[in-house]
């Protein structure tokens, strides 16, 4: 049969982007979310979000103002298991 993702398949636009991004998921049932931020080595920088969430749309915006130019790494954590992707802010 099908099979389909259990993760919740993200994006984020503009991307690159040189301010501000905004990245969207979709949920196919309510859930726990953790969306945080890395640099490509890894380091943690900034939680964008923390909390439950019910199933739909969601979108959230990152300001890249006070970071370098860059490449980073965006994670979402939900009970489905972990995905990323890479964002460029370019100023």
């Amino acid at each position: 049969g099908l099979h389909l993702p259990t993760t919740p398949i993200f994006q984020n636009y503009p991307n690159p982007f040189n301010s501000t991004t905004n990245i969207r998921f979709t949920l196919p049932g309510s859930d726990w979310v953790s969306l945080k931020l890395y640099t490509p080595t890894g380091r943690e920088l900034t939680t964008l979000a923390n909390g439950f969430m019910g199933a739909g749309n969601h979108e959230i915006s990152w300001d890249g103002t006070g970071f370098n130019s860059g490449v980073y790494f965006v994670t979402l954590t939900t009970s489905q298991g972990v995905s990323g992707r890479s964002v460029v802010l370019v100023k």
